[in-house]
């Protein structure tokens, strides 16, 4: 059974808004993160292991896994959920940055299913992204539920000061 894409609502996020890092997102680091985000829904588990660095330093709570270990987790949660769909909502910022190391946070709704079983929601993406002679890896990823919409719009707002 395919799974429909989520509707698209194109409005402002209600509180709390999302924060916004203060330096703007390169143009090919987006380009990035969106084919990253696009590669969870290939069914070749594969597709996403060109976006990893050698060794990742966290992994969804595993620590120091080598991209053939990824492999074996992406397997894995291929055979668990074989339909998926991933959509990265509103724009990738960038929380931090000190060298060559980039921190940066996305929002994903995900539908995943296996036949009558399906699980569906929001979750914010924390990365830290290798930046090496104008390319990208990713050293580390986790993932937080989502506590708010996940921004729609593809300016995320400032949040405000109280």
């Amino acid at each position: 059974v395919p799974i429909p894409a989520p509707a698209t609502v194109n409005k402002a996020p209600s509180a709390p808004e999302y924060p916004r890092g203060g330096e703007t997102l390169p143009p090919q680091l987006e380009i990035f993160l969106r084919e990253f985000n696009a590669s969870a829904n290939a069914d070749d588990p594969t597709e996403s292991l060109r976006f990893y660095a050698p060794t990742v330093d966290r992994y969804f709570g595993k620590t120091g896994l080598t991209r053939s270990e990824i492999l074996r987790d992406r397997e894995s949660f291929l055979q668990r959920w074989p339909e998926r769909n991933y959509v990265m909502r509103g724009n990738p910022v960038i929380a931090n940055r000190e060298g060559n190391l980039i921190d940066v946070m996305m929002w994903v709704d995900y539908q995943v299913a296996k036949g009558s079983s399906q699980r569906s929601g929001s979750v914010t993406n924390h990365l830290r992204i290798r930046e090496l002679d104008h390319r990208y890896e990713i050293v580390e990823i986790h993932e937080a539920k989502a506590s708010a919409p996940v921004p729609a719009v593809s300016t995320v707002a400032r949040p405000k000061s109280v």
